[in-house]
């Protein structure tokens, strides 16, 4: 098989898994997400807030009671946007899409490397880059 017909089966696979009910429902929660202006107003503080409390806590005479103000704040915020129906949807949609992606490409990366289910050898995970392995099932 040529590299050109590897790449357009890659590329049929690509529209396969955009045509699937995961990714359909990873595309409309990303999009409610995005479109939530309460939810994106209080992720934006949140990023305002943390680079506020690293540029207190790097002065030299920084003041803790600003700082522990924006600490509480954080906490809110942070409180407020993993309990946001819209964001934990949006999170859970996201996973379930990694998820697939992951199974695929290990299933891809079993057939290169001629195994069939590297979970049963317990070599689970396997990404091609050795660098990163902690063991090989070569």
């Amino acid at each position: 098989m040529e590299r050109a017909e590897i790449i357009e089966l890659a590329a049929k696979l690509g529209g396969q898994i955009r045509d699937s009910e995961i990714y359909r429902e990873f595309e409309k929660a990303e999009n409610l997400y995005r479109a939530d202006n309460v939810l994106q107003a209080m992720i934006s503080e949140y990023t305002v807030q943390q680079q506020a409390l690293s540029v207190e806590s790097a002065k030299d005479d920084g003041d803790e009671k600003v700082k522990a103000a924006i600490k509480a704040r954080m906490d809110e915020l942070y409180a407020a946007i993993m309990h946001d129906d819209v964001f934990e949807d949006f999170m859970s949609a996201e996973s379930r899409l990694r998820e697939l992606m992951d199974e695929v490409n290990r299933t891809i990366m079993n057939g290169v490397n001629g195994r069939e289910d590297d979970e049963e050898e317990g070599f689970s995970g396997c990404t091609g880059n050795c660098a990163a392995c902690g063991g090989c099932a070569k």
